[in-house]
């Protein structure tokens, strides 16, 4: 409490200390003050950040040596709004002020926004190469903070545009650089999120929650805490525990809000929320909030937060008169960026569709295919469910059982109780032969009822790692990597790690080209 109490003192400090210097007479020192109070009063959560930076920015000498950093600060900030074009500018000046300077940090900071920027645009390819090189910079420099903020960057961008393989390797990259500078408390969560968010779009529940629990367990930030309670909540809303979910939501409520929370952190909390009134048969409070939201200037920011915002608002538009119009209008003039974008775009599409009544089969086949190629079976599970219910209505009931099967089996695989709810609903309504039994909660393809995590522990295993090396690298606690070694010698049958390790080699459960940290089969491409 103490140290809240006087952290939220600073920004008046540094108001008095500006009271103190004269712009004109000293304008490098003004300068760094705004800087300073801008980076408190984000970190705070209150409003006047962005505006201290640009002053910050506008008054800094040009040859001063501390230009470069003002710079980077006021990009990072208008890249997190976002305000990209001119974020675009900031950066490329400077890059240029940090050459000028001498700056390599800078340098590779700068090239790093400038990259990350030009890359959400939908310059991705082009644009890894830069960020790659910015991160042999700060490697060469030994400048931890500036590495991990390369990976930061490169995981959140390979996130957006489907990756989410080469999204989780990233951010583990960072989560291994700030375990080696010590910084793991500090910048763990933020890798972690990364990390959980990849393996929650691919259907990795179980390890997301691990990794996600370790990071609470950490006592991270309030704004970290309540971003990775809404990943977290997430999970636990699709398999049915609404009181965590609950208390998910409240927490993330108390700490974002319009006027000092950005809208990538606010847009997910509105939809999760959403999705959890509609859970609770509040299909009133669902509408208000897409309402609401659209109602908002800076709402509408960054078609990657907005696209989830207006499938959610496709699927109860039945329920407002001034919804449906609303939501064509925007989705018309929002750009559609990636395939993840494009999924979206085809499932609004679709949604838009079925409330009006003419829900088509071949729209919600399109959907599911596109989400099955990104291998999220979550997604797919849910748009073949759509799929199932326009077959049926057409009388094709051979087609509906087909789609239901599959997006039961995803259902299952994850947990999912809440679709598989209306999945056997749909079956009993429209009295669908499932035939095969329900599968079991694990991955295809896996021997001895190991789970995907429980794969993943044994390769460390016959590594010879100790629990404690375990839980370091897969970031999650000793005791959780305690349990999955015990759970592992209990399915192979053995009492020991040696034993284990041996096993697993003979068994080919360990093979010999290493593991993928993500898996999944390629999605289902549905025809109609």
């Amino acid at each position: 409490m103490s140290s809240r109490i006087s952290t939220c003192g600073f920004p008046t400090l540094i108001a008095t200390a500006l009271a103190d210097v004269d712009p004109v007479d000293d304008p490098g020192r003004a300068a760094q003050l705004l800087r300073h109070r801008g980076e408190l009063c984000q970190a705070l959560g209150q409003s006047g950040a962005v505006d201290d930076l640009r002053r910050a920015a506008r008054i800094m000498p040009p040859q001063h040596l501390d230009r470069p950093n003002v710079l980077n600060t006021l990009t990072h900030r208008l890249l997190t709004i976002p305000c990209d074009e001119e974020g675009i500018a900031v950066a490329t000046e400077a890059i240029r002020a940090a050459h000028a300077a001498g700056d390599i940090r800078a340098a590779a900071v700068a090239s790093t926004n400038l990259a990350y920027a030009r890359a959400r645009t939908g310059d991705l390819d082009r644009q890894l190469p830069h960020l790659a090189q910015a991160r042999a910079k700060a490697q060469s420099i030994h400048d931890p903070a500036a590495l991990m903020h390369t990976f930061r960057c490169e995981a959140d961008v390979l996130q957006g545009a489907g990756r989410y393989e080469q999204a989780a390797e990233s951010a583990r990259r960072g989560l291994a650089a700030a375990s080696r500078a010590g910084l793991l408390r500090t910048f763990g969560p933020t890798h972690a999120a990364n990390v959980a968010e990849a393996l929650i779009a691919t259907g990795h529940w179980d390890e997301a929650t691990e990794i996600l629990d370790h990071s609470l367990e950490l006592a991270p930030a309030s704004g970290f805490r309540a971003y990775l309670l809404v990943l977290r909540g997430s999970i636990a809303l699709a398999r049915g525990d609404l009181p965590l979910a609950e208390s998910a939501a409240d927490f993330a409520h108390g700490v974002f809000s319009w006027g000092t929370s950005d809208a990538q952190d606010l847009l997910p909390l509105i939809c999760f929320a959403s999705d959890l009134a509609l859970a609770k048969g509040n299909e009133a409070q669902a509408v208000a909030n897409v309402e609401q939201t659209l109602a908002r200037n800076e709402a509408i920011s960054t078609p990657r937060y907005l696209w989830p915002l207006l499938v959610l608002g496709a699927r109860v538009a039945h329920a407002s008169p001034m919804l449906p119009a609303a939501l064509r209008e925007l989705a018309a003039e929002l750009p559609v960026i990636g395939p993840v974008q494009q999924a979206q775009q085809l499932t609004f599409t679709a949604e838009t569709a079925r409330v009006r009544g003419s829900s088509q089969l071949l729209a919600w086949d399109r959907c599911a295919t596109a989400w099955g190629e990104l291998h999220q079976p979550y997604q797919q599970g849910l748009a073949l469910l759509r799929a199932a219910e326009a077959a049926a209505e057409a009388g094709d009931r051979q087609a509906a059982a087909d789609r239901l099967r599959t997006a039961r089996h995803n259902a299952d695989l994850l947990g999912a109780r809440g679709l598989l709810t209306d999945i056997e609903q749909l079956a009993r309504l429209a009295r669908l032969p499932l035939n095969s039994p329900p599968h079991e909660h694990r991955s295809p393809g896996r021997h001895h009822r190991l789970t995907p995590r429980e794969h993943e522990v044994l390769h460390l295993v016959a590594d010879g790692r100790t629990n404690r090396e375990i839980a370091q690298e897969l970031y999650i606690s000793t005791k959780t990597a305690s349990v999955h070694v015990s759970n592992i010698l209990a399915k192979l049958g053995v009492s020991s790690r040696v034993q284990a390790a041996t096993a697993a080699y003979r068994l080919g459960l360990v093979p010999s080209e290493g593991r993928s940290r993500i898996g999944g089969a390629p999605g289902t491409a549905w025809s109609g």
